[in-house]
Parts: structure tokens; sequence; C-alpha cells
């Protein structure tokens, strides 16, 4: 949730979030919708969630096992969890 508020992003954007986007003091992301670049501030709130996440994977936003959210099968599983 914090991700979503602080970002602005759709889900599809935000599900494809990489760590390797995220330089400590931005999130750099092509736009699903526009195929816009966009460079995204990082609040302090943000940027201490992010710091203080474990990272599992390649994708800021993962399941427990490491996963991304998306699936093939299910690609509403972030806003139904």
């Amino acid at each position: 949730m914090i991700l979503a508020l602080h970002t602005g992003q759709r889900y599809g954007d935000l599900i494809r979030m990489r760590w390797s986007d995220y330089d400590g003091e931005s999130i750099q992301l092509l736009q699903s919708k526009g195929q816009r670049h966009v460079a995204i501030y990082v609040s302090s709130a943000l940027k201490n969630m992010l710091d203080g996440m474990e990272r599992r994977g390649p994708f800021i936003l993962t399941r427990a096992n490491g996963r991304p959210w998306h699936t093939s099968k299910d690609d509403k599983a972030l806003g139904k969890a």
C-alpha cells in the first residue's frame, strides 16, 4: 500500500517494479500505459520501507516464497491479498 500511495503508479506498473529500478533516491521505470520513462522521487517514508525490506527476488513486490505477485492465471492477486 505504501508503494502505491507514494508513487501513484497503476497496479501493473507496481508489480513490475524491480529492485534495480530503485537507486535509494528515486525509482526509474517505464510506465505501461504511455510507454513513458518516469523518475519517481522516493519520500522518506517510502525509502524507510524499501530499505528495510528483504530482497527476495528481482521484483520489489514478491510473495513470501520470492515469486512475483503477478501470475498469468490471476493478475489481481496483489489486490486480493
